[in-house]
């Protein structure tokens, strides 16, 4: 492993970290690289200095490595998923249909080869590629992406972070409702009756479900029209200054509050609207400084996520380091919905990943 170094150095590469000499102290964490320096300071005449940042930008030097170069162009970066997929309580059969979809627009999509998965963890093996188009970023606000499962709405999204490889576990739980048939009853010959004028079908009842309905945030809310078939087109205001036309759409809530969602209908036969006040509670997120900090992590781009993690006011490489070193601590110690930045709800290395970009 020291190829490319002066002689009388050499590097070794470990997990877990066996510094036990004339190394450098590290908390151990989990999926992390180590890199150590034996018989002399300097590689190809550049001083290794011997602390947590440096082995942290390492990290992430081999990361960005295994990523598609950031480049500007006309076409935005895509990005891939891969992993499980279930369809109504069952592993997915070979033949499954997955489709992204960003503000109801497909933007990519892949055929299961394997029962109960989608793509393959192979770094060059196939994925599902979600290409948004330029139009899509256009603003300022995170771009969601939505799945189908064989055109069943899946229950899980994700966030778009350009060239961004990662795991995601597809669930489409919402088993469709059957349109019932009627039975054929035995032939006969009506007696001759007037021509009667067609009805007007019913006007529809607006309803709809959302799932969670409450939580810190930055929040991601499913929202599920519960109508039923009659209706042709759907109408939703969040309560936050957003709208949605889909039937089914999923909301980024970023700030505290308690929000009234409004909900129109159409079809055929008219028109129908439902309120309902403070439907979704969005609340203030605990947090706590981080170990050896004295400052509360902060948002300094008001976006609803907590990029300042040291509370300097400003998002840069120190976070980084941060964050990578108590990555285990955040679970279990902080709300974690501020700091989980690709809303996969977990703490994981896309969310380091998806840190850096910010920096």
């Amino acid at each position: 492993m020291s190829r490319g170094c002066r002689p009388h150095t050499r590097f070794f590469f470990s997990y877990p970290p066996p510094f036990s000499n004339r190394g450098i102290n590290v908390p151990e964490t989990r999926e992390c690289l180590y890199i150590k320096a034996f018989n002399g300071k300097k590689a190809g005449g550049v001083v290794i200095p011997q602390t947590r940042t440096f082995l942290v930008f390492l990290f992430i030097c081999a990361l960005l490595c295994c990523l598609p170069a950031a480049v500007k162009a006309d076409t935005p970066l895509p990005c891939k998923f891969f992993g499980s997929v279930t369809l109504y309580g069952s592993p997915a059969p070979p033949g499954t249909v997955i489709t992204a979809m960003i503000d109801g627009n497909v933007r990519g999509s892949i055929v299961t080869n394997e029962r109960g998965m989608y793509g393959s963890d192979c770094m060059f093996g196939e994925k599902l590629v979600v290409q948004p188009l330029e139009g899509d970023l256009a603003g300022e606000d995170l771009v969601m992406i939505t799945f189908s499962v064989n055109g069943q709405r899946a229950d899980d999204t994700s966030l778009y972070y350009p060239g961004v490889t990662r795991w995601l576990e597809l669930t489409a739980s919402r088993i469709p409702t059957p349109t019932a048939t009627p039975t054929p009853g035995p032939a006969f010959t009506p007696a001759p009756t007037p021509t009667a004028t067609p009805g007007i079908p019913p006007v529809p009842a607006a309803d709809f479900n959302c799932t969670p309905d409450s939580g810190s945030a930055p929040l991601v809310v499913s929202f599920t029209d519960l109508t039923g078939q009659n209706a042709t087109s759907w109408s939703w205001d969040f309560g936050d200054g957003n709208t949605s036309e889909e039937r089914d759409p999923v909301h980024l809530y970023r700030y505290p509050g308690n929000y009234t969602v409004n909900f129109t209908v159409v079809s055929g036969a008219g028109t129908a609207s439902t309120s309902r006040p403070g439907r979704v509670a969005v609340l203030a997120p605990a947090l706590v400084s981080f170990p050896g900090e004295n400052a509360l992590p902060g948002d300094p781009d008001n976006d609803g996520f907590c990029e300042d993690i040291n509370g300097n006011g400003r998002t840069d490489f120190d976070d980084v380091v941060l964050y990578f070193i108590h990555i285990d601590w955040i679970e279990g110690n902080i709300t974690q919905n501020p700091f989980d930045y690709n809303q996969n709800r977990r703490i994981d290395f896309d969310d380091l990943f998806c840190l850096f970009q910010e920096v």
